[in-house]
């Protein structure tokens, strides 16, 4: 990684900063699968040999222009600038057979061997499907505050990304904050608990485009097939379905917060409430076979929404015993609830799936990973207690289903 910058100041009060960082980086995978001589010879496969050589160019250009004066007891700071990001990767795949390799590094060689294949996917199944995004973003802020008792903070940014759609490339997220610090306020000033009281909140919205992979891109897969009455031949199908008018995923957030330093800071807590609104997020799901595409979660759309709430509480004490003995205590407490708001008709609402040995439902209202399945009161101890239930298919060591 390289980073280039320069700031120039002029006319006293105003600040222009250029930044270019680049991360450029290369990955070379050597995979080798010797003969295996304990089976059968008819049975026995060459040696081979894939190498996967990826590349990846990065690159963030910034530039800002800052303005900062203060008035008196008033402190004022505007900054506007715009960004450029561009993200690149590709890999080439190379396979051989009759590889002659020795032991040595210099031996790992696709041209030591026969039966070359050079490809631009990966037959063994990784995700190299080469891609270039770019996200240009135009942004504003304005910070102010007086005797740096009151603050006021707020910000506006236009983002636009080639990974949604042509229709939706383009959105306006605006955010504002404000603060209370009420232990600078002349009635505080004959109290000695308070080393700090401070009061806060915000509003403000956000997109995401950091999802997995471009959604304008369709790929295919080669190595498939398909059967017409009892013979079968090669074939190749969709990877997935792209929603056309796939667009940004966006989070609403609020929260208000309360901040204490206590006995001249040895005590710190620090309280939040918060309250988001993620919408349209990006997600692959259920359409059916009907689509033509081969993955299960075949068609990409902005699939559900949710929300999260909650409270997140940290408490730090320090203090000093003595010269050579410090002492400090450190806890936080986190409480968080996730509802689904919204789900897109394509995910069947009474489908479960299996995430982590447990089946869970996807369904509007509920938690996100909620349960789903039989209640249960216990499991069968014989056979007799079994048949005694008269549950249907009931046996030793089933589950005893509350019905």
């Amino acid at each position: 990684m390289n980073n280039v910058w320069a700031e120039y100041k002029f006319l006293q009060d105003f600040t222009l900063r250029v930044s270019y960082t680049t991360d450029n980086y290369n990955t070379n995978l050597y995979e080798y699968t010797p003969t295996f001589n304990y089976v059968p010879v008819s049975d026995q496969k060459p040696n081979k040999l894939i190498t996967r050589d990826s590349r990846n160019r990065n690159y963030i250009w910034d530039n800002t222009l800052s303005w900062k004066k203060s008035l008196g007891d008033h402190n004022l700071e505007i900054l506007a600038g715009f960004s450029r990001t561009r993200n690149s990767y590709s890999q080439t795949y190379l396979e051989a057979l009759n590889v002659n390799y020795d032991g040595t590094n210099a031996s790992m060689n696709i041209f030591n061997g026969t039966n070359i294949i050079m490809v631009d996917y990966d037959r063994e199944g990784f995700d190299v499907v080469p891609y270039q995004d770019r996200i240009e973003s135009m942004f504003a802020r304005v910070n102010y505050d007086y005797k740096g008792k009151y603050l006021v903070n707020g910000s506006v940014r236009r983002d636009g990304t080639s990974k949604y759609s042509s229709g939706d490339r383009h959105r306006v997220f605006p955010a504002v904050s404000a603060g209370w610090v009420i232990s600078k306020e002349n009635f505080m000033s004959d109290q000695n608990v308070f080393s700090l009281l401070k009061l806060r909140a915000s509003w403000g919205k956000l997109g995401n485009p950091d999802v997995t992979r471009a959604y304008t891109l369709r790929t295919t897969i080669l190595k498939e097939g398909a059967y017409y009455g009892n013979s079968g031949a090669p074939a190749q199908t969709i990877d997935r379905v792209i929603d056309p008018n796939i667009g940004w995923e966006t989070t609403t957030g609020r929260d208000i917060g309360l901040e204490m330093g206590l006995f001249n800071n040895k005590l710190k807590i620090d309280a939040t409430y918060f309250d988001k609104d993620t919408k349209d997020v990006v997600y692959g799901v259920t359409q059916g076979t009907v689509s033509g595409a081969s993955n299960w979660r075949n068609f990409v759309t902005n699939a559900y929404s949710f929300n999260n709430r909650g409270f997140e509480v940290s408490v730090n004490y320090d203090t000093k015993i003595s010269d050579n003995v410090k002492l400090g205590v450190y806890g936080n407490l986190t409480t968080l609830k996730i509802n689904y708001i919204c789900i897109s008709r394509f995910i069947p609402r009474n489908r479960s799936k299996f995430i982590w040995k447990l089946y869970c439902k996807t369904a509007n209202g509920q938690s996100v990973g909620a349960y789903y399945g039989y209640e249960v009161t216990g499991v069968f101890q014989t056979d007799a207690e079994a048949a005694a239930s008269g549950q249907t298919g009931a046996k030793q060591d089933g589950l005893n289903l509350l019905i």
